[in-house]
């Protein structure tokens, strides 16, 4: 009986500590990803200790949990599969490291180990995350401003203290996400105060996005704002509804088209278009199965410097030996063509049908910022977006949370 009862206790220790280390690699998601690795390497080193202390190998079983966690898998096992077919390129293994939040999410995912988690503190987290980081940077601001009398702005200290700007506002577009899904969820049930608690943490963490540089997470805060504000009216009062189906879209769109990177002049400059054509210029020679991560690689660089090489702005603007196409859906057709991107889209959209009902709100929110955030950057390829990707995929998909016991809960 004392021996059952103290596996019991470890049992219980052990989901204290994945659960908390979950929290914890989730309020580092704005920073930079060197601040990043030790949370990072919690969260695993804690998760793979779970795994083999509860034996969670013994909770897999053949439903869409499952077979959603073996395709993402199958679709990082790609890179290995195309290995020996590919043109040679000298840097697979900067490749491959850039990928394994697959492999370690997939794994993860596939064990269960946070199948029971309340969704409900995570999404806190997500809003406590972005808070934070807003609240070290107005503390920073203030300290530079008593200290050196220097009026710094939140992009000016983003750039020195936090993430580039995509992962930062991505971090922050997730704030809003769970900001919003309370907001509309939980209007009749919350008191008063708790809402306008919720909505000045909305309105603090949208006006710092919209001073961001960067013009995916401005348009996805704009997105979102104009999404949650329509379906709340009418929701509740869809009397208002019809009405504001015009004034909100109007209002936003006059915010946004005051971005200095959405002017007709700075669009026209943009150097990601050149990326794209280049991607498109080789989907065209092999799209059914495309190059393979090396070659995808070797051939963009070639067509790169080839085509571009009069255009002394773009050759220069792109100084790094190894540059993707910026977009994850043409990345991907390059990599493993039409094939790889029929599964990249079943692993981005299916989590939205695999979500139990009362949480598919935020997932349809985080699948629209993810989705939109891949036409310009891979965001499965890189850490910044893998290991975001990776977290919400795993508490999500197969979760059996009842929304009832609390977060400290043990497994049963």
């Amino acid at each position: 009986m004392m021996k059952i009862a103290g596996k019991q206790n470890l049992l219980h220790v052990m989901d204290y500590i994945n659960q908390y280390a979950l929290m914890v690699l989730i309020f580092s998601f704005p920073y930079n990803l060197s601040y990043r690795l030790l949370p990072l390497a919690l969260f695993f080193i804690t998760a793979i200790a779970g795994v083999i202390i509860k034996k969670q190998w013994t909770a897999v079983s053949w439903n869409h949990r499952s077979l959603y966690f073996l395709l993402l898998l199958f679709f990082f096992s790609l890179i290995f599969i195309y290995y020996p077919f590919e043109h040679p390129y000298p840097k697979f293994q900067l490749l491959l490291e850039h990928r394994l939040s697959l492999l370690g999410f997939g794994l993860i995912g596939l064990t269960a180990l946070f199948s029971n988690i309340n969704l409900r503190k995570i999404y806190y987290c997500l809003i406590g995350s972005a808070l934070l980081a807003i609240g070290i940077l107005l503390c920073i601001k203030i300290g530079w401003l008593f200290t050196d009398g220097r009026h710094l702005s939140f992009v000016e200290l983003r750039q020195m203290y936090m993430n580039y700007h995509m992962g930062f506002n991505f971090s922050l577009n997730m704030g809003l996400a769970a900001c919003g899904y309370f907001l509309v969820t939980d209007y009749k049930k919350n008191p008063l105060k708790k809402q306008l608690l919720l909505l000045a943490a909305y309105l603090c963490i949208f006006v710092v996005v919209l001073q961001s540089e960067g013009r995916s997470g401005f348009l996805s805060a704009i997105l979102l704002t104009g999404f949650f504000s329509l379906m709340f009216l009418h929701t509740y009062f869809r009397k208002f509804f019809w009405g504001c189906c015009i004034v909100i879209p109007a209002v936003l769109f006059y915010i946004a088209q005051g971005h200095y990177k959405l002017q007709p002049e700075v669009l026209d400059r943009e150097p990601r278009r050149h990326l794209f054509d280049n991607a498109v210029i080789l989907i065209k020679e092999k799209p059914l199965f495309g190059y393979g991560t090396r070659g995808a690689q070797f051939y963009a660089d070639s067509v790169r410097y080839a085509k571009h090489q009069a255009d002394s702005t773009f050759v220069n603007f792109w100084t790094n030996e190894m540059v993707d196409s910026h977009n994850q859906y043409l990345q991907t057709t390059v990599e493993f063509g039409l094939f790889g991107l029929s599964i990249l889209l079943m692993l981005l959209f299916l989590p939205f049908f695999f979500t139990a009902k009362q949480y598919r709100l935020f997932m349809f929110c985080f699948t629209c910022l993810i989705a939109f955030q891949s036409l310009f950057d891979v965001t499965l390829f890189v850490p910044e977006f893998g290991v975001i990707f990776g977290v919400i995929m795993v508490v999500h998909i197969g979760n059996k949370y009842d929304g009832l016991r609390c977060l400290s809960k043990p497994l049963k």
